[in-house]
């Protein structure tokens, strides 16, 4: 077996990197009960009002799989982690260390193996992040399998941290991928039709060593484990820019997920990439190769990285509960000329551009109280009704939770005291539960709110969705009042003719919510939003 090394690539750890920037989104409402933190689980003396359905016994039914199914996503499991522990040789690995605005959060490993005539790469990486007064460790694992040629065969992927575990393995047929994803315990199979060649990280190589030779621009065709969709990768070669250990440095456009991430890589005349650099969100990140006593002498976690510090948005005005519970307008500039920002479309909010500045305008209107008596969707709508590894709405425990939530005639904010009231344990240690994790455990942050919310509308067949954004909060700064916009998350449903806001987690929807993109509860969904947080400032607002 021949065995030798290849340097980092930017989006190799971009799935961490989504995790961690999803804890953006959940700060709100977790720092206000960071206190219950400590509550033990078993205590019973949580708060219940007079009108709530919900008991304090309620069974914890078994994962959604029957026998056979939980089997098959064990036997998944089992292979991918033996995939991981027999190829993935931290010993025989290049090490890098991750950076996030200049502080240390964590080290990748890579390994490239020739094994048979195929090619197998692994690509590891570790982070820890401050969230408040809580560390959270995220970790991730990409094997990909290809020929010496670079076709395309399997690939193994697997990342957890917090409450978190998600499984998916591909295998690469004539035609189309095959592909199963667990996701707590869910097994769910897909198959992606393809026409054109598309290529992982070998053929990518291979690719570029060709094409950087006459060419200064081009595209290749990849995959995204994370997403389980196809990619696709423009290359502009930035040949003034040459360093001095003569690296060449390429600008990567990595489209997928339906947005494009931009970042710098800088490669040998192998095109094996030696660092990079790239922005995300707001954030700059940064990799460079270093032994394994540095990489890990970093301590992560330790230095003063606190996502939540790095996404704070100052607001150019206070806003009482009183003026947000109109419309507001709001001003708003992105960072960099001409950058194209992406805001939500819906009954509560619209968006124009005019001269480079964005006008968001937000009203605080609410659905008729018999909004869950609706049919006749469109195609676009109605695929938010459906079930899915992150919103198992067809499971017996949350079909159960929507039943006691509508056994009387339900309204907006009864539907937001029931989910705040069932969720006995907010806090930050959880990274992104599922629907079922939440409905089971009882505890979470405001994506898990939302995702719970979310579960019980669509079991009482009312098409729901996940919102990602921006809400407004005040601290008081050297004695005075400070208004500013944190990462959230809430509930979107569509009401006869058009989508409106539930927040669960603050117990009311306002003007003082800004939203910035949807997902039917994958955190995949993050990907429209990360060209537009961090990438702007709001410049007034106004009545």
């Amino acid at each position: 077996m021949k065995m030798f090394k290849i340097k980092i690539n930017l989006n190799y750890f971009l799935s961490p990197i989504l995790l961690m920037l999803l804890q953006v989104f959940c700060y709100s409402c977790g720092h206000e009960k960071a206190g219950n933190e400590n509550i033990n689980v078993n205590d019973s003396s949580s708060s219940k009002s007079e009108n709530s359905n919900i008991e304090k016994s309620d069974p914890v039914i078994n994962k959604y799989n029957d026998e056979s199914s939980k089997k098959a996503a064990e036997k998944c499991i089992s292979k991918i982690n033996d995939n991981i522990e027999n190829y993935c040789n931290e010993q025989n690995a290049e090490w890098q260390v991750i950076i996030a605005n200049g502080t240390p959060i964590g080290y990748s490993t890579y390994l490239r193996t020739v094994e048979n005539d195929n090619v197998i790469t692994c690509n590891n990486s570790v982070m820890t992040i401050n969230r408040g007064i809580i560390k959270l460790k995220i970790e991730s694992a990409v094997i990909v399998r290809e020929s010496v040629g670079g076709k395309p065969l399997s690939y193994d992927f697997k990342m957890s941290g917090s409450g978190l575990n998600q499984y998916s393995r591909g295998k690469v047929l004539d035609t189309s991928i095959d592909i199963d994803t667990v996701i707590s315990g869910r097994l769910s199979t897909k198959s992606l039709k393809y026409e054109d060649e598309f290529w992982f990280d070998e053929g990518i190589r291979l690719k570029m060593v060709e094409l950087v030779k006459t060419k200064h621009k081009f595209s290749i065709p990849g995959f995204d484990p994370l997403l389980g969709e196809f990619s696709n990768r423009d290359y502009l070669v930035l040949t003034e820019a040459k360093d001095s250990n003569k690296l060449l440095p390429i600008e990567v456009t990595e489209k997928s997920g339906g947005i494009s991430l931009v970042s710098t890589l800088w490669f040998n005349k192998k095109m094996i990439p030696k660092r990079s650099s790239g922005r995300i969100a707001g954030i700059t990140f940064e990799t460079y190769e270093t032994d394994r006593d540095t990489a890990l002498n970093n301590k992560p976690g330790e230095l003063p990285f606190d996502i939540f510090e790095s996404s704070f948005l100052q607001s150019p005005a206070i806003l009482s509960k009183s003026i947000r519970k109109g419309t507001l307008s709001y001003r708003i500039r992105p960072l960099q000329k001409d950058k194209e920002l992406s805001f939500v479309n819906s009954k509560e909010q619209s968006c124009t551009l005019n001269n480079g500045v964005y006008v968001v305008d937000i009203n605080n209107v609410k659905p008729d109280n018999d909004f869950y008596v609706v049919t006749g969707y469109d195609t676009e709508t109605a695929k938010y009704l459906q079930p899915n590894n992150w919103i198992q709405s067809d499971n017996p425990l949350i079909e159960e939770l929507s039943k006691k939530a509508f056994l009387r005639k339900p309204s907006v904010s009864s539907i937001e005291r029931f989910v705040s009231e069932y969720i006995r344990y907010p806090g930050l240690s959880t990274a992104y539960a599922t629907a079922l994790d939440v409905a089971q455990n009882r505890k979470g942050d405001c994506s898990e709110f939302a995702l719970l919310t979310a579960g019980i509308f669509k079991a009482a067949k009312i098409p729901s969705r996940v919102v990602f954004g921006l809400v407004y909060t005040e601290s008081k700064k050297n004695g005075e009042l400070s208004g500013e916009f944190l990462g959230h998350a809430w509930t979107q449903i569509f009401v006869k003719d058009g989508w409106y806001s539930v927040d669960s987690a603050l117990q009311g929807f306002d003007s003082g919510h800004i939203a910035l993109g949807v997902s039917d509860g994958d955190p995949k969904g993050l990907y429209e939003v990360m060209g537009t947080f961090g990438e702007f400032r709001i410049e007034s607002i106004s009545k």
